[in-house]
């Protein structure tokens, strides 16, 4: 689980006075026990919802290198995402096996379709590569 991993890092940073790590590691701790749910699916949200919160303000402030650093740091704790060409060589078999067509229909099965492969999807990328952008 996701939780032991985030556990076993924020004491090898503290460890190792890795500041900037052990802080966010332990801010993504800190909402998972206050809010009971130590489960995989809440963390990556709550992971994603800090990187979006994160990036307004380095957007805000032109490039807060703590922010971009704490950011980097986060991202390794999400899942894989598809590139451009393997998400169009994933559509070109779901399309060529007749489980999708070019339609928005089509997106949230691709979507599945990554997750059951492990990998994070983007329904605007997806759009792109179905053409519907």
């Amino acid at each position: 689980m996701l939780i032991n991993k985030l556990k076993e890092d924020i004491r090898t940073a503290t460890k190792n006075r890795d500041s900037v790590r052990s802080d966010i590691l332990k801010l993504i701790l800190g909402e998972c026990q206050t809010r009971n749910d130590e489960s995989d699916k809440f963390i990556i949200g709550y992971i994603k919802k800090v990187i979006t919160n994160n990036d307004e303000t380095i957007r805000y402030k032109n490039g807060d290198q703590k922010l971009a650093q704490e950011n980097s740091i986060l991202s390794l704790y999400l899942p894989p995402k598809l590139s451009s060409s393997e998400l169009e060589n994933l559509i070109v078999e779901m399309l060529a096996s007749g489980k999708i067509t070019k339609d928005k229909k089509s997106i949230g099965l691709v979507t599945k379709k990554c997750k059951e492969l492990g990998f994070e999807s983007d329904s605007v990328d997806i759009m792109k590569a179905l053409g519907l952008s």
